[in-house]
């Protein structure tokens, strides 16, 4: 098996292109099709943090654990309804050319250690998977972190547009089989109480993040941004609800049907247990297929974080940047991820420090009604971000709700004067 995993990984290398300019790094050589961004798109969404949120929320809840992607696809949903509105401004969806530095610094800064927490609870599923194949913990997070560092770096969106083709391929596979023969293997399903038990333990409102995070999601962005037309991006994405919705349902289903097996493992241990229940002629096609989702996210997430970062901070060259910040992130998120924290905290965490400290700015930022006065937004989002690590110190509830009222007050005063002329507006 561990021949087949180093196999799968070198074939990712093949999508590596080298870019002839910083604008194909960021964009690719061409505009994609509308079906291309919406299948890339899905596959993103359904990587590591989705795939498993969604398995571990079905082994502990049932039918009922789609409620991670149903929130999701709710998020794609509201942001159809206003990507007619949405002004892309460069390379990435936060533009180095747009003023409003300190607003961008900070939110920078925020996506960068998000999304490198997100990474990190990605590589730690992956290596839960992979890991008693290759024997080591720390061989396989430097596998995985070689292989996908290698062509998001030195291929940009282009690489990883063209590996998320070539992994939803196995993903269809290998859910299709999973599911049929995880099924066997357990018996019937049992819903009695489900219900109860996820509303004990987690309020709908602790999903607010999630669906919020799809809608203004860098990560959602920068896979649109290529496309010129919103028509396009409105295809682009209905089309991939259209794609995630029976993943969702069918990634709960998998979780329940190993629940109802007798199987007790921590979350992390979940995807290393589902392989084991399917027959060994046909394990090598779950590993595969589950190790295609890992890496499609994090790819995604890895070229997120690098973009923003390189775009943003022009501290060095620009060959210089992408390889100081992809060593910065890998470092980090392999350190997180070998840290063994639990995988829905780290999730949870990531989407909270994105939405209350940076959500309500970054969504005018997208509409293009940011107040021009900077000093508006860098107070704001200043705010927050003291308020947001308060809160989260002493352990209020929600945190990361109470952390968006500055901004949501700021804003609001804001365009009231605005509106009654007392300032000048854009």
């Amino acid at each position: 098996m561990i021949y087949l995993i180093l196999v799968f990984a070198g074939l990712h290398l093949l999508a590596f292109r080298t870019v002839s300019s910083e604008n194909e790094f960021f964009h690719g050589n061409s505009e994609p099709s509308w079906i291309k961004t919406g299948a890339s798109l899905a596959v993103t969404i359904l990587g590591a943090s989705a795939v498993f949120g969604t398995i571990t929320l079905g082994y502990l809840f049932g039918i009922y654990g789609i409620i991670w992607i149903v929130a999701g696809a709710a998020g794609l949903a509201v942001l159809s309804l206003f990507i007619g509105y949405i002004k892309y401004d460069g390379r990435t969806f936060l533009s180095s050319k747009s003023g409003y530095s300190v607003f961008r610094y900070i939110n920078s800064l925020v996506i960068l250690s998000a999304w490198t927490l997100i990474i990190a609870v990605q590589l730690q599923v992956c290596c839960a998977l992979i890991s008693p194949y290759t024997g080591s913990s720390f061989f396989s997070t430097v596998l995985i972190l070689i292989t996908v560092g290698t062509y998001t770096v030195l291929g940009g969106h282009g690489s990883v547009v063209k590996s998320d083709i070539f992994q939803l391929g196995f993903m269809i596979v290998a859910v299709g089989m999973g599911l049929i023969l995880v099924s066997k293997s357990s018996g019937g399903l049992e819903i009695a109480g489900k219900f109860n038990e996820l509303t004990e333990k987690y309020s709908f409102i602790a999903f607010i993040p999630v669906m919020f995070s799809y809608l203004i999601g860098p990560d959602i962005h920068s896979r649109l941004l290529p496309l010129k037309h919103s028509t396009d991006r409105r295809k682009a994405i209905y089309f991939s609800i259209l794609l995630i919705i029976p993943f969702s349902v069918a990634f709960a289903l998998i979780g329940w049907y190993a629940s109802n097996a007798g199987v007790i493992a921590s979350p992390e241990k979940i995807p290393f247990i589902l392989v084991s229940m399917v027959p060994e002629s046909f394990r090598w096609i779950a590993v595969l297929g589950l190790l295609a989702a890992l890496i499609s996210s994090i790819d995604t997430t890895l070229f997120t974080a690098l973009s923003i970062s390189v775009n943003q901070f022009e501290i060095f060259s620009f060959n210089r940047r992408k390889f100081f910040f992809i060593f910065i992130i890998c470092i980090f998120s392999g350190y997180f991820s070998l840290s063994k924290i639990d995988i829905i905290s780290m999730m949870m965490s990531a989407y909270n420090i994105y939405i209350g400290v940076a959500g309500v700015g970054i969504m005018l930022f997208l509409l293009g009604i940011l107040p021009e006065k900077e000093w508006v937004s860098s107070t704001a989002i200043t705010i927050s971000l003291v308020l947001f690590i308060y809160l989260k110190t002493t352990g209020v509830q929600f945190f990361y709700l109470f952390s968006m009222i500055p901004s949501v007050v700021i804003y609001g005063v804001y365009f009231i004067y605005a509106k009654s002329g007392k300032f000048s507006q854009r």
